[in-house]
């Protein structure tokens, strides 16, 4: 299937308020700007609304998941305007599109669902 994107913003900025992630209004809310993603590369069976999200800790699901097509790599941008490439310890699939709300599978996973 053709995708015109698979970047997406975080739900934190601009985020749908409804939900249980935690949101800032505005740039000066922000209370650490090197450590918030703004843009993350999608999986592809992840795409669906430009959003992406995970819930807060004490939950450990992904709702969305990054994407991992090089070499288990993506890139992020971050709210200070620098951007990295990172490299996830476990890989990130959903079951064919079965649910949007999967666990994270296992310690390695866990850690990259960590902030």
């Amino acid at each position: 299937m053709l995708r015109t994107r698979s970047y997406s913003m975080s739900g934190c900025l601009g985020g749908r308020t409804n939900e249980v992630q935690n949101t800032v209004p505005r740039f000066s809310s922000i209370p650490l700007p090197t450590a918030l993603f703004v843009f993350i590369d999608e999986d592809e069976d992840s795409i669906d609304d430009a959003h992406f999200l995970t819930w807060p800790e004490p939950d450990d699901r992904w709702v969305n998941l990054p994407a991992g097509r090089h070499g288990q790599t993506g890139v992020l941008s971050f709210a200070d305007g620098h951007a990295e490439r990172w490299k996830w310890k476990c890989a990130k699939q959903f079951k064919k599109k079965q649910s949007y709300w999967k666990r994270a599978e296992n310690p390695a996973d866990l850690a990259d669902w960590r902030p």
